[in-house]
């Protein structure tokens, strides 16, 4: 009984195997292993955040500069709230200044940011500083077994 769903796949292989002409196999399995310290690693992925965060940091100082700027130039102040004409003014004035400030300082970042900000960037710097080293797979696993050594953890007793 156990015999029959193994009979019925081969039946299923040998049919497929003679219908199946294969034109050219491509083998493309190289690897490379990049191998870093956790301190090198943790401070390459704060950077790319902030370069990814960089992107999109200029949209908010820029609309905020755009509004106050627009509603400065097409409003007609008034004496409001207890406050004179004037210093409504110079509050908007005060918050186009300070969104200006913002919008250079965005902007600034972003395009020190550019280009660094995708993955072929964050790959290039974990490797940045290696020694490369080219070995076969079977050079790393004979080499991996000389290399191989046990370390019992030590336990303090206090």
């Amino acid at each position: 009984m156990k015999n029959k769903p193994a009979a019925a796949q081969n039946v299923f292989l040998d049919s497929f195997n003679k219908n199946l002409q294969i034109n050219a196999i491509h083998v493309n399995v190289g690897q490379e292993y990049i191998v870093i310290t956790e301190d090198k690693t943790y401070r390459c992925l704060t950077e790319w955040q902030r370069n990814i965060r960089n992107r999109e940091s200029w949209i908010a100082p820029v609309s905020l500069l755009g509004s106050l700027t627009l509603t400065f130039v097409t409003a007609t102040f008034k004496d409001a709230l207890g406050v004179p004409k004037a210093s409504w003014e110079a509050v908007f004035i005060l918050g186009i200044a300070g969104s200006a400030l913002w919008t250079l300082r965005a902007v600034y970042a972003l395009l020190k940011s550019r280009g660094t900000d995708d993955v072929e960037g964050l790959i290039v710097r974990l490797k940045k500083g290696a020694v490369i080293q080219r070995a076969t797979v079977d050079a790393i696993r004979a080499d991996a077994q000389v290399q191989v050594t046990t370390v019992e953890p030590q336990i303090e007793n206090h």
